[in-house]
């Protein structure tokens, strides 16, 4: 009996695989950016749906960092990532324009906040 219902959830799920092949793979999502000059060309990947793993290329050296998605619609998303300290991170990744902005603001306590910030284009991989 139990080598029956292995079968057949096995082959339900094949089944199921080979109609709708997006099922498994809904939140599947890169963009892959590149700012206006190509001096930075950061990388999204959607590992769930709460969260991006971003990998900046920068003078030959990769960092890589985990996003939490604060707020999407069917327009955009809009990722942070804090710290232990007063420095954030914050992403907008535009869906219908195909772009995406960074901003990096650093404060430390009792001086004036510095921006760093980037912009560019994306393509978006499903």
């Amino acid at each position: 009996m139990k080598k029956r219902t292995v079968i057949f959830s096995f082959l339900l799920f094949t089944g199921a695989n080979a109609l709708f092949p997006f099922i498994g793979n809904a939140n599947a999502e890169d963009y892959i950016c590149s700012t206006v000059d190509g001096e930075e060309r950061p990388t999204y990947k959607r590992i769930n749906n709460n969260k991006f793993i971003s990998t900046i290329t920068l003078d030959g050296e990769k960092s890589t960092s985990e996003l939490s998605i604060v707020k999407e619609t069917k327009n955009f998303i809009v990722l942070i990532q804090t710290f232990d300290y007063q420095d954030s991170w914050t992403t907008v990744l535009d869906k219908k324009n195909k772009e995406y902005s960074e901003t990096y603001t650093i404060w430390d306590p009792g001086k004036e906040p510095e921006v760093a910030q980037s912009f560019g284009s994306c393509l978006v991989v499903d």
